[in-house]
C-alpha cells in the first residue's frame, strides 16, 4: 500500500522499536472527570471475574449514552452558530439602516440650510429694496411740501412802476 504524502510544515513521523517499559514505583492518578453516577456504578468490578458479555453490554450502553450526549451538544452547537450568525445579520442590518437614516438626516440638514439661506437673502434684498423706496418716498413728500409751501404763500412779483412803460424802468441820472 503506498503512503500519504505528509502535510507542509510538518516532518514525517519516524518509527521506533517499542523499548522495554519499567513500571514506575508510584503512579500519577489521571485526572478526574465529572461522570454520571450510572457509569461509575457500571465500571465497578465485583470481587469476582465479570464475563466478557457483561462488559460488551456495559459498554454498548455507555456508548450509546455517549452518542446521545454527542448528538444533543452538537445540535446546541448549530443553534448557537445560527444564533450568532443571526444576531451578526441582524446588526449589519440595523447599522445599514441606521447609516442610511443618518444619511437621510444630513441631506434634509443641508437642504433647510440652503432654504435658509436662500430666505435669508430674500429678507435682505426686500429690506434694501423698501429702505431705497422709503428714501424715494422721502424725497418726493419733501418736494411735495415745499410746492404746497410755495403754493400757499405765493411770492408777490415786483410791482410795476409806471403805467404803460410795461414795468420797466431805466435808470434815471
Amino acid at each position: 500500500m503506498a503512503k500519504k504524502p505528509t502535510k507542509r510544515g510538518k516532518p514525517a513521523p519516524v518509527k521506533r522499536a517499542p523499548k522495554a517499559k519499567a513500571k514506575p514505583a508510584v503512579k500519577a492518578k489521571p485526572a478526574v472527570k465529572a461522570k454520571p453516577a450510572v457509569k461509575a456504578a457500571a465500571r465497578a468490578k465485583p470481587a469476582g471475574g465479570v464475563d466478557s458479555a457483561e462488559q460488551l453490554r456495559e459498554a454498548m450502553e455507555e456508548l450509546t449514552e455517549a452518542r446521545t450526549e454527542l448528538s444533543r451538544l452538537g445540535h446546541e452547537m448549530t443553534a448557537a452558530h445560527r444564533q450568532i450568525e443571526d444576531d451578526r445579520f441582524a446588526s449589519r442590518s440595523a447599522r445599514d439602516n441606521l447609516r442610511s437614516e443618518l444619511d437621510a438626516v444630513r441631506t434634509d440638514l443641508k437642504t433647510a440650510l440652503a432654504e435658509l439661506e436662500i430666505a435669508r437673502a430674500d429678507r435682505e434684498r426686500i429690506a434694501q429694496n423698501a429702505q431705497r423706496r422709503i428714501h424715494e418716498l422721502e424725497t418726493t413728500l419733501m418736494k411735495l411740501q415745499n410746492e404746497v409751501a410755495d403754493l400757499r404763500n405765493p411770492s408777490l412779483p415786483p410791482p410795476p412802476t409806471a403805467a404803460g412803460e410795461g414795468g420797466h424802468e431805466e435808470p434815471t441820472s
